[in-house]
Parts: structure tokens; C-alpha cells; sequence
């Protein structure tokens, strides 16, 4: 967690302090619920021909509420963010509700979220959207010109939250998941 440049001041925001993470926050960080429910997933549908490749996806609705587990088991999360670049945390009354973590890509001049949970009892108050300007403050300290970020194709209400913060697909990775899910594939310019 030392490639980055932490020059971030501690952000305040609704009573929820963000602040740059330490190794005593990763045995607390990879036990929170990244669990969610959603009404809708995103279907691809891939056409191709001699001279054309053509992928579309659609958002359908589904029959009922799907709970859905986070595509990494706490063993894994424990594992990426011992080697995060970066680890922000949210707090809230001093006890992690939520983090963010990636890695700065300096010759792509791109900072990756590869991993934003937030506590479900906390969900909707704003701790989102604090490790997100978190995370687009240290791109901007670390001269980034983008944020990459890779969502399941099920996780409808983390699409919906990326692309309400300006976020735009820019392609997709089917192998990317252990658990075989397709990754959306979001940039956000900073």
C-alpha cells in the first residue's frame, strides 16, 4: 500500500470519515458483507460474422429479488488487499463500514477499484459515494487521468450507482470472475 501518494486529506461527509487504510484494517475490511440483492442483471447477447463482432446487453428484470454472494470469498479479499496499492476505509462513529482498494497503473495513468464494499446496514447513506470521491482524489493526486472499475453483470445496483456517478462501459471481460460472472467494464474520467 505504499505505491500511492496518500497526500489525501481524511474526508468527512455525513459523519462518515474516509481515510487511507492501514494493515491492522485488512482483517476488519475482508469480513464485511459485500453480499446485495437486485431486481435486474444484465444479459449479453453476442453476434458474430466474418467481418463483424457485435455484443449487446440488456438489462432485464427479474422474476423475483436474486441475493447474490461477491464474486471473491473473504480469504481472497484478505489476499488483495495485502498486495492493494491503495486501501481507503469508511468509518462511521470510528468502526469500518466500508472500503475501497485497487492499484495505481502509472503507465496507463489509471487507478483500478478492484474491490468497493459497503456494510449493508449502511447501504444508501452516502458511504458509496464518500470512497468514491476518495478514490477520485487520490487519482488526481497521482496524476491519473482515469478509474477503471470491473462490476459482475448481476451487480444492477452497482452499474446503476457507477454510471449515476459518471462512469461509462467501455467493454467486457467473461473470464475475469473465479465464479465464471461477466465483468463490465467502466472507466471514469477524473
Amino acid at each position: 500500500m505504499e505505491d500511492v501518494d496518500f497526500s489525501v486529506p481524511e474526508l468527512l461527509s455525513g459523519g462518515i470519515a474516509v481515510r487511507p487504510g492501514e494493515m491492522d484494517d485488512v482483517a476488519l475490511c475482508s469480513q464485511l458483507d459485500g453480499s446485495y440483492n437486485t431486481h435486474y442483471v444484465w444479459q449479453m447477447n453476442l453476434k458474430e460474422s466474418e467481418y463483424t463482432l457485435k455484443s449487446l446487453f440488456n438489462r432485464v428484470r427479474l422474476p423475483r429479488v436474486m441475493p447474490v454472494m461477491y464474486p471473491f470469498s473473504a480469504r481472497a479479499i484478505w489476499a488483495m488487499l495485502q498486495k492493494a496499492s491503495y486501501l481507503l476505509v469508511a468509518e462511521l462513529h470510528e468502526q469500518p463500514v466500508g472500503f475501497a482498494c485497487g492499484a495505481l497503473l502509472p503507465w496507463r495513468k489509471t487507478l483500478t477499484i478492484d474491490a468497493l464494499i459497503v456494510s449493508p446496514e449502511v447501504r444508501r447513506q452516502r458511504v458509496g459515494t464518500s470512497l468514491v470521491g476518495a478514490v477520485q482524489l487520490l487519482a488526481q493526486t497521482n496524476d491519473c487521468a482515469q478509474i477503471a472499475v470491473s462490476l459482475q453483470t448481476k451487480n444492477d445496483p452497482a452499474i446503476t450507482f457507477a454510471r449515476k456517478k459518471g462512469a461509462v462501459l467501455c467493454g467486457y471481460d467473461d473470464h475475469l470472475f473465479p465464479n465464471g460472472d461477466i465483468a463490465l467494464l467502466f472507466s471514469l474520467s477524473v
